[in-house]
């Protein structure tokens, strides 16, 4: 049945234009050539999600650094306690939290949810910054 329903979904997205057929000039390898690209395109959206949720990453240690030493205060206890331990206790905190988070998405790319995880991230990230953005402009 699963099959099937793979099958009458490729015969729905040939219809819009004349039939296509794959390499061999059946349907069946139109749909399985769809199938790899789609998973190819899903394992590209994924490993650029993951590339830049590393550089926000990095974007809001660094900013949070020039935000405190100017004299902001930061929001996240945890962060603020680590903070008076130490800058390198941050660095190492954060980073160790990426790479398990970013590993466990890892073994999951295959899966749709793991492309709205990292999505979801990469669009908290962005507002992170944002925040930093707006708050260091208040700090100067």
């Amino acid at each position: 049945m699963h099959e099937r329903r793979k099958h009458k979904r490729a015969v729905w997205i040939d219809r819009r234009s004349e039939p296509q057929t794959g390499e061999n000039g059946t349907q069946d390898d139109l749909s399985k050539d769809l199938q790899e690209r789609n998973r190819h395109l899903k394992y590209l959206m994924f490993w650029i999600l993951v590339s830049l949720i590393m550089f926000l990453n990095m974007a809001d240690y660094y900013l949070t650094y020039i935000g405190v030493n100017l004299g902001a205060k930061e929001l996240n206890p945890i962060m603020d306690f680590l903070i008076g331990k130490g800058w390198e206790y941050v660095a190492l905190f954060k980073l160790s939290i990426m790479i398990i988070s970013l590993l466990a998405l890892w073994r999951l790319y295959r899966y749709t949810i793991a492309l709205w995880v990292a999505s979801f991230i990469t669009i908290f990230y962005t507002a992170l910054l944002i925040y930093h953005y707006f708050n260091l402009g208040t700090t100067l």
